[in-house]
């Protein structure tokens, strides 16, 4: 029976709980300090936000006729726009002035409202045939796909024309998540961002639901049955010209789901001589407690160099996550990546001690279970804002975490009680080091 209540809840708490209210103010504007939204262009403003959606999950209709997507595995990738409302209730300005509020005077509510799928690509695997000891692909199948890739960079390039910033900003979600709570999440953060450059989510077939074991294993072979197709999606990103940099924020076991598609395109590069970060672009790489065992991630990652196409890598953990945990119990791990300890480095992640564009934040400042700080805490949110909308590295004197050694800070209890002012977002990725 004890074992049976850990798997339900390490099941339970490996997603996130969901919710239905805007994220709680980010330190940053809570001190009203920093502009949120100065400059913000008006076809960005309003109580609705319109994000990019990337997915394989079923699409289906509901008993209304509106369009959704569930838990199983579709062989072809789709894309469309979401829709999801802030404060439905209230006007802009009222929102911004909540958006600046530590305690709001007004419940400030988050609802995907509509989604519009745009374009599919060809059930893959693509058909082919085998000539005279070649794989020849079919050429109207491999058309198609060239068709839905154009459609796509000109979707990404319309949203691109509504904003200054050139950049991609792509969230990841882990176990137990629909789409519906993954879009509604990023659309309070990217919110938060300043709605600046393009927001996307990748929401892969998750949340299967059923006994918590299988429901659990069910999502993490989902997590392998994507590899493909988000590396079909990082592809037809990194062609698009327009595009300057991509962030990529993944969280809980999107964290596997990311590094595994980013390694097999990084091999495929080395093998053609490509120089990675100009191929990719992929500034920022965010892993938030990240369910991976760190046996696995000495192999994987860090015995793969995975760091050196991507311009900075940054590590949030947690060793009160009991979310992790859980997880640890769950796979027999001796460690999860993200439950490690700047006090205690293992072997593993000490090879990292000379690589400059790596940083691990430790985070003791959790609610719950632990696991959602990067969404709950606002100091954790702030953290990430410094970084992706201010480019601040984790040295940098605007940014202040406590430096602990090389490529390791602590999250303080103190953190932004007396806030530097920043004016404007810089460009380009952040840099590294004290």
């Amino acid at each position: 029976m004890r074992v049976l209540t850990l798997l339900i809840s390490v099941f339970l708490m490996a997603g996130c709980t969901s919710t239905r209210t805007l994220m709680p103010t980010p330190t940053i504007y809570s001190h009203g300090e920093t502009a949120l939204f100065d400059g913000l262009p008006s076809a960005l403003q309003g109580n609705s936000v319109d994000l990019l959606y990337v997915t394989d999950r079923v699409a289906y209709r509901d008993k209304h006729n509106r369009l959704m997507y569930d838990y199983r595995r579709s062989t072809s990738l789709a894309f469309g726009s979401a829709s999801v409302s802030l404060a439905q209730n209230s006007d802009w300005q009222e929102l911004i002035r909540n958006s600046h509020q530590a305690k709001r005077s007004a419940r400030t509510s988050v609802k995907l409202t509509s989604l519009t799928e745009t374009d599919r690509y060809p059930a893959t695997p693509y058909p082919f045939t085998l000539k005279d000891g070649n794989y020849v692909m079919d050429h109207s199948v491999m058309s198609e796909a060239g068709r839905v890739d154009e459609r796509l960079e000109h979707e990404i390039n319309r949203r691109l024309d509504l904003t200054p910033r050139k950049d991609v900003f792509l969230f990841i979600h882990g176990v137990d998540n629909t789409l519906g709570f993954a879009l509604e999440t990023w659309a309070g953060m990217w919110h938060f961002l300043g709605r600046e450059g393009v927001p996307v989510v990748y929401s892969w077939p998750a949340g299967f639901g059923g006994a918590p074991i299988t429901a659990y294993n069910y999502d993490r072979e989902s997590g392998e049955f994507t590899i493909f197709h988000l590396k079909q999606f990082l592809k037809s990103l990194a062609l698009n010209r327009q595009i300057e940099n991509i962030h990529i924020i993944a969280h809980s076991r999107g964290t596997d789901v990311i590094t595994s598609a980013i390694r097999e395109l990084f091999i495929e590069a080395r093998a053609a001589n490509v120089d990675l970060l100009e191929r990719y672009k992929i500034a920022n790489l965010l892993l938030i407690a990240p369910d991976l065992d760190m046996q696995v991630v000495s192999q994987r990652l860090a015995a793969e160099r995975l760091a050196d196409g991507i311009g900075h890598v940054t590590i949030y953990v947690s060793p009160t996550d009991k979310a992790l945990g859980l997880a640890s119990v769950l796979f027999n791990s001796a460690l999860r990546f993200g439950r490690i300890k700047t006090e205690a480095i293992p072997g593993q992640v000490k090879i990292g001690d000379h690589i400059n564009n790596i940083a691990f934040i430790q985070v003791n400042q959790s609610s719950g279970m632990g696991h959602g700080y990067f969404y709950d805490n606002p100091a954790v949110s702030s953290d990430i804002i410094l970084l992706l909308r201010y480019s601040l590295a984790a040295g940098d004197s605007g940014r202040p975490l406590s430096y602990v050694r090389a490529n390791f800070w602590k999250m303080p209890d103190a953190y932004l009680k007396r806030q530097t002012k920043h004016d404007s977002p810089q460009q380009g990725p952040a840099t590294a080091g004290p």
